[in-house]
């Protein structure tokens, strides 16, 4: 039994440096935005962001043109309204360089 309780423990630990890299960022102003062709969404921040990666550079792959033109509409929408957003950055660089990111938020 203590073996077991040690191998799940050992596991547990393997799994935390991992599930510990997604995280949502900090708010932060969008200073500019694009669609690119390979269906990325590009979002340039005012402040934000390193860990190896192109310093306030975000990059959203989609996986299908909804999610990419749900991601858009809400980048448009912060800064059309001049909202902060907060990016669940999920651990790593993605295309560019940028830091991956998976979803968006607004925030007031």
């Amino acid at each position: 039994m203590a073996g077991i309780l040690r191998g799940l423990g050992i596991a547990t630990l393997m799994l935390l440096p991992q599930a510990a890299q997604a995280q949502w960022t900090a708010e932060m102003t969008i200073t500019s935005a694009f669609v690119e062709d390979s269906d990325a969404v590009v979002i340039y921040t005012g402040s934000g962001g390193n860990n190896g990666c192109v310093a306030n550079a975000w990059v959203f792959q989609a996986a299908n043109e909804d999610r990419r033109g749900r991601m858009w509409a809400t980048v448009l929408t912060a800064l059309s309204l001049g909202k902060k957003v907060k990016l669940w950055f999920v651990g790593g660089c993605g295309s560019f360089g940028f830091h991956q990111v998976s979803a968006i938020e607004i925030v007031s």
